[in-house]
């Protein structure tokens, strides 16, 4: 299928991001960045029915969230305090199965540079990277009309040479009407993925969507997921094979049994 995959920075607003689930609701998989948190860091829950949580990590900047139905079509390889790496399964224009893994960070902009190489450094092996870099360089900013360079795109831009990426050209600025902060990245050896921005949530930055060719994973048990739904049947069937006799056996089995009736 062709995944619809968005990313955008809410500002820490739960608002903001129960709005754009309900706005953006042909989306598959949201890649929130900066999304809302309680005082003690810990998640906020959303009001959306229609997806899943699928990765949190508290101190991190990023949340990923897909339709219920997909659940488990791709896989949380690594989520930390910068990134968060998805993988999946992809058809390619041949038509070749092949995995694929995208990538969504958020460099917050009072970081230094050694710590932004620390978390771009776990992004090398995706195929396409998403997120809020805070980073300015004319090598993507021009067309958008933001010309300034500043510490973080000039190390970006050679993280990127270094690790044979290449950057989106965005039409226009994605953060407010002053910069081009909200990339995304994909490697030289692949087609140039098609994104398009999104500036009409009332957020001040822009959304990027993209779409990528999601195949349903051969094996679903091998996923790594936080949420999947139970088998109740089976979960008797299996249950009662337990039971080795009346009032023989293991007494937890036999009240399992009964609440599931």
């Amino acid at each position: 299928m062709r995944a619809v995959i968005c990313t955008i920075n809410v500002g820490g607003g739960e608002g903001n991001r129960n709005m754009v689930m309900d706005v953006l609701f042909f989306v598959d998989i949201f890649i929130f960045v900066d999304g809302p948190v309680r005082r003690d860091g810990e998640f906020v829950e959303h009001e959306n029915k229609k997806y899943e949580l699928i990765s949190f990590v508290k101190g991190s900047g990023v949340e990923v969230f897909v339709k219920k139905g997909l659940v488990g079509w791709v896989e949380v390889e690594e989520h930390d305090e910068w990134i968060v790496v998805l993988k999946g399964m992809e058809k390619d224009d041949q038509g070749v199965m092949r995995s694929v893994r995208i990538g969504g960070a958020y460099i917050r902009p009072d970081r230094g540079v050694a710590e932004v190489n620390l978390g771009m450094g776990k992004l090398g092996r995706c195929d396409l990277i998403m997120g809020d870099f805070n980073a300015r360089n004319p090598r993507w900013g021009t067309m958008g009309g933001d010309t300034t360079m500043n510490v973080y795109g000039r190390q970006l831009s050679k993280w990127m040479d270094n690790n044979d990426f290449e950057v989106v050209q965005h039409n226009k600025v994605t953060f407010r009407t002053i910069s081009t902060i909200d990339l995304t990245m994909f490697r030289k050896n692949r087609k140039p993925p098609k994104v398009q921005l999104i500036d009409k949530t009332g957020l001040e930055h822009c959304g990027q969507l993209t779409r990528i060719n999601l195949k349903e994973p051969i094996n679903m048990l091998t996923a790594n997921v936080t949420w999947k739904r139970v088998n109740w049947k089976r979960m008797e069937k299996d249950l009662k094979e337990l039971e080795v006799g009346p009032g023989k056996g293991d007494k937890t089995w036999s009240g399992l049994i009964k609440i599931m009736k």
